[in-house]
């Protein structure tokens, strides 16, 4: 028998995850309003976004394919965002994003931002994951190897 899951299983699922990795690791999210919703149309696995509606997080269909630990790791990235935006704020945030779309290199920066905040919350290891399978897609990512080490080591978490 096969038994094929229903994209509420999968949103549950990623609510779970979410849910766990504010307790654990984002307390500052832990009042906030994040709004988790699945779509096949996304150019990246995961994106985020500050709207009035409060905080979203848009995960690509393609995670359903992927293990816990990599969804995991993606959410982790996504969460980074969305404390960022939260000490930045609405209009900052949203100034920013239209930055984001236009320009390469503001893009780089703000992943680089992110990734930068996941090693200081002891995920350094998942960072340099995340950069290796990203070069074997052949994809770029903002932080070379030496500094995801270098950054882990400075603030003695990995």
């Amino acid at each position: 028998m096969i038994f094929i899951l229903n994209f509420m299983d999968f949103l549950n699922k990623y609510r779970k995850i979410v849910d766990g990795l504010v307790k654990k690791s984002f307390p500052e999210l832990k009042r906030k309003k994040i709004i988790i919703e699945e779509k096949n149309t996304l150019k990246y696995r995961a994106h985020t976004e500050y709207s009035f509606s409060g905080f979203k997080i848009f995960i690509s269909t393609q995670l359903r394919d992927f293990s816990e630990q990599k969804v995991k790791r993606i959410l982790i990235h996504e969460l980074c965002h969305l404390e960022i935006f939260l000490h930045q704020g609405f209009i900052w945030t949203n100034i920013e994003w239209f930055i984001y779309l236009i320009s390469k290199r503001y893009r780089l920066n703000i992943e680089r931002e992110a990734n930068i905040l996941m090693i200081k919350k002891g995920y350094g290891k998942l960072v340099l994951e995340a950069r290796r399978e990203n070069l074997k897609r052949r994809l770029g990512y903002s932080l070379t190897e030496k500094e995801i080490k270098s950054y882990a080591k400075s603030i003695k978490k990995w």
